[in-house]
């Protein structure tokens, strides 16, 4: 059986939950579906390379929860996220068949989300466990006839604030979480699972083996007590991720990385084509953190709040552009890739 689902967010004391509604007709696909392949470094459609040039999307708006944005606004956001060069758009939650229907128009490609596991999740719970599972097959099962899906994702910034890993134990986590991906693989084998690690936080690496491709979130060279970029930072940074892909022989994308306006030390000209420029086609490709800014991180939806989660965005919250977006759009719309371009392997 497959299942229409719908999510919405419960806000209650400042939590988000997953909801999910009655079953109902599967997604019938419009074409062919696409192959997508991968092998030890790079993500292949149809037989042709596809680096990643993304965008992290959460439907927000200024004073307004998330079921209430109008839907003309986010079909503006797909709009102007495919004209300004981005081919991919990573998701938090799974974004509607309606919103989907419009990527797929824009002949966009998403990274959707289909289940939530954070610091709440009780890793030894076989029932909930279960639950995540039940969570991913439905999303997955609605949506894996669309041709805009490039990849599930199965979780964000793991090992999460107060680190599971030093909870649980590594081998708990990653027990947990490979049980979490088999199941997921088996409701559709022919796309890569994925998801993201923050770099370098104790037990980063945990669930980093289950990854077909792997996802890593890392602000490439900033310090995140005063908001300096450096360089010499960033590098390290980068050949870290390297090393990731060595070790595991999986392709490697940075899943977030950007610059908060809120800090004063450098600004979104400056590091982001940096960060741009430094991933390159040396990896499987790289997504910037975010699309507009969001006023509910701090506290409440009300309030633009003097915070640093609360000025990432590209654009401000009322979807104008700050002033290194047109540098932005300049860097994400290179010449297709050829084979002879990138590091094969």
């Amino acid at each position: 059986m497959t299942f229409k689902t719908s999510l919405f967010l419960i806000l209650c004391m400042g939590s988000a939950v997953f909801c999910f509604a009655e079953p109902d007709a599967p997604t019938v696909p419009s074409t062919t579906l696409p192959s997508i392949q991968w092998n030890s470094s790079y993500i292949t459609i149809d037989g042709e390379p596809f680096l990643i040039r993304g965008i992290n999307y959460n439907i927000s708006y200024p004073k307004m929860l998330d079921g209430n944005v109008p839907f003309e606004v986010l079909v503006e956001d797909i709009r102007r996220i495919k004209k300004a060069g981005f081919n991919t758009i990573r998701t938090y939650w799974p974004l509607s068949p309606k919103l989907l229907d419009v990527i797929e128009q824009e002949g966009l490609m998403v990274i959707q989300s289909v289940s939530r596991v954070d610091h709440k999740t009780d890793f030894n719970s076989t029932t909930e466990l279960e639950r995540l599972k039940v969570d991913a097959a439905q999303i997955i099962q609605r949506d894996k006839n669309r041709k805009c899906i490039l990849m599930w994702a199965l979780w964000n910034d793991a090992p999460f604030p107060k680190n599971v890993v030093k909870t649980y134990g590594s081998k708990t986590v990653d027990n947990f979480f490979g049980e979490l991906y088999r199941s997921a693989k088996k409701e559709d084998p022919t796309r890569p699972i994925t998801a993201s690690n923050i770099l370098n936080a104790p037990g980063y690496e945990a669930g980093l083996g289950h990854m077909d491709v792997i996802g890593v979130n890392i602000y490439l060279g900033i310090s995140w007590l005063t908001g300096e970029y450096s360089p010499k930072r960033a590098q390290k940074n980068f050949e870290d991720l390297l090393k990731i892909r060595e070790k595991y022989q999986k392709p490697v994308y940075v899943a977030e990385t950007g610059y908060s306006t809120f800090w004063k030390a450098s600004s979104q000209e400056i590091v982001i084509p940096a960060q741009i420029r430094l991933v390159g086609k040396k990896l499987a490709g790289i997504i910037l953190f975010e699309w507009q800014d969001e006023w509910q991180k701090f506290k409440d939806w009300n309030t633009h709040d003097d915070h640093v989660e609360e000025h990432w965005g590209l654009l401000d919250g009322f979807r104008n552009e700050k002033s290194a977006f047109p540098t932005i759009t300049e860097l994400f719309q290179p010449p297709k890739p050829k084979k002879s371009d990138i590091d094969w392997k």
